[in-house]
């Protein structure tokens, strides 16, 4: 089996350690979950909500009923931040009082994790008849001649549930629709609130941290409309709509929120409002990447990462090999639209941020993005960000670094108008990238990469023939009598195109599979291992540790070692 040394930046493979599944991070810190409302009767629709979950990549993600493994009552995919909110129906069986909603990210995996929440169920109460005010249209119309902003109070409802019950249900528009284009739209939401004497819902114009208040409820804003209609039997109920509320083409995303007594109770309407126009690029720092006209550029505008993700794999070729995700920077601006591509947390060991990877199933000859920096927290000085092309030169079926490109800027917020390209030299082909940002002394940076524009120039050459995986067990040696109770069998692999599955044996019996992190530095290298308890084997006697690998295209490879437990002295 051939050798190769490698420096891992994340290699410092900890007492204890076991790999996560292939692409996978074990989450920051403990995971949480709720419920708004907290109660109410079987078949009621409720919004489950988390945060401080790992960010799409341990999957799979599922919520329960009572405990995990149950009745499954649906999925939810953490943004990058580790949030998610998801609606879910109480099952009509549920009787009535305390019952617990899990949800659980791994489940069924080494890196399994869940978190729960009350939910109390109330006897069931015939459907309440709401007095309708006007159907709610998505299509904006100007007010009637002689319209009058119509008032509402509030009727006076029986005393509170004790506890905090905040919580806003989103009607419409869902995530899911398309308004087509209008220049307005309702907002309609089932509101509860705790403590109404003392509470305000809010409604922002966009993010609730970084956008103004549009309007409230009670006492709307001067020039917005507020209609709300108390439910018939429940206490603290209400059915609110936003009248009107401006809207932008493209992708919307609006926060509202419920201040009082109570801790905050918020959540996002996302939905798309037709097609979102070009947005004109900003002057860059380079004056143009100087590539082709007529090279694809990947401008990062979607409101649905994973599928836009999934779509670019099968129509563009590009893999960001769960390193990427789409935010709408609040501190500076993109090159062009409004949403950049912006690098995923790396959770094995903390806090690091890891570089952006892509790898191009078609060939390139040359590739260009603008990069920047959204805040500086934790760094200082100079940011420097470097682009890395790897590849195949002519006649070579060796994946190699063909170049780098660097640029530097201050650590401070920076528009994402810095530049970065690389073309390959005649007859080479570029197939993997990556992009990374380093301090003053070229240490790795804590703070996010964020990248626009994407520009892609394809080859005419062909992809060489995909090679088989390389596998080389570093740890134990071949031969040893490792001491201790617990043995660390560790590996490096080697993949020229893309992995799919590791697993480790013992003495030839049944496989277990492995996860397999990527390297920090080097695209086409992973790094994998596992403890064991030493009593799994016989001293005095050989044992055959080994471990496989397999890629996509289903070329197979594997490394082994033997080693000898030495035989323990008898105390006398």
């Amino acid at each position: 089996m051939p050798r190769r040394a490698a420096l891992f930046a994340l290699g410092l493979l900890l007492t204890g350690w076991i790999a996560p599944a292939v692409g996978s991070a074990a989450p920051l810190g403990a995971p949480t979950v709720g419920v708004i409302p907290a109660s109410g009767p079987p078949g009621i629709s409720v919004t489950v909500i988390g945060s401080d979950w790992t960010p799409t990549s341990n999957p799979p993600y599922i919520i329960f009923w009572e405990s995990a493994g149950g009745t499954q009552l649906g999925t939810f995919s953490p943004d990058g931040s580790g949030a998610w909110s998801k609606s879910v129906t109480i099952p009509m069986s549920a009787s009535a009082g305390a019952h617990s909603i899990v949800a659980c990210e791994g489940y069924g995996i080494e890196f399994q994790q869940c978190a729960s929440t009350t939910f109390t169920a109330t006897p069931a109460t015939a459907t309440p008849t709401r007095t309708p005010t006007r159907t709610p249209s998505r299509t904006p119309t100007e007010a009637p001649p002689g319209y009058v902003t119509p008032t509402f109070t509030r009727t006076p409802t029986s005393a509170s549930r004790p506890g905090c019950i905040d919580g806003i249900i989103r009607v419409s528009p869902l995530n899911t629709d398309d308004l087509g284009g209008v220049t307005a739209a309702d907002l309609v939401m089932d509101v509860v609130m705790t403590d109404p004497a003392a509470s305000h819902l809010i409604v922002y114009e966009r993010n609730i941290h970084d956008s103004p208040v549009y309007t409230q409820w009670p006492d709307p804003l001067p020039g917005t409309t507020v209609e709300a209609v108390p439910d018939a039997t429940e206490a603290n109920h209400w059915r609110v709509t936003i009248r009107d509320f401006p809207v932008r083409l493209g992708y919307n995303q609006i926060g509202v929120a419920i201040e009082g007594p109570c801790p905050r109770s918020d959540s996002y309407y996302q939905f798309r409002n037709g097609i979102e126009p070009t947005g004109t690029p900003r002057p860059d720092a380079c004056g143009g990447l100087g590539l082709p006209a007529d090279s694809t550029v990947i401008n990062f505008e979607s409101s649905r990462p994973d599928s836009y993700f999934d779509n670019l794999a099968s129509t563009e070729g590009v893999r960001f090999e769960g390193s990427l995700n789409i935010t709408d920077p609040r501190e500076v601006n993109p090159r062009s639209g409004w949403q950049v591509g912006a690098s995923i947390e790396g959770m094995e060991f903390g806090s690091a941020t890891l570089p952006i990877r892509m790898a191009f199933d078609r060939p390139l000859q040359g590739l260009g993005l603008f990069v920047g920096l959204e805040d500086a927290i934790w760094v200082s000085g100079e940011v420097r960000a470097s682009l890395s092309a790897y590849g195949y030169r002519p006649g070579s079926s060796e994946l190699v670094l063909l170049g780098s490109d660097a640029t530097s800027f201050p650590a401070e917020p920076t528009d994402v108008t810095q530049c970065l390209r690389f073309e390959a030299s005649k007859g080479a082909i570029i197939t993997r990238a990556l992009v990374e940002y380093t301090d003053a002394s070229g240490a790795s940076i804590a703070e996010r990469r964020l990248i626009d524009d994407l520009t892609l120039v394809y080859a005419e050459a062909e992809l060489p023939p995909d090679a088989p995986p390389v596998v080389e067990i570093t740890s134990p040696t071949d031969g040893s009598a490792p001491s201790g109770t617990t043995i660390n069998l560790r590996a490096n692999i080697w993949e020229d195109r893309e992995l799919d599955e590791v697993r480790y044996q013992i003495d030839g019996g049944e496989e277990t599979v492995l996860g397999a992190p990527h390297s920090l530095t080097d695209p086409s290298a992973y790094y994998t291992g596992v403890n064991f308890s030493a009593s799994l084997l016989s001293p005095g006697v050989p044992h055959i540790l080994t471990i496989s690998a397999l890629d996509r295209a289903g070329h197979f490879a594997s490394d082994s070692v033997t080693i000898i437990l030495p035989t323990p002295v008898p105390s006398i």
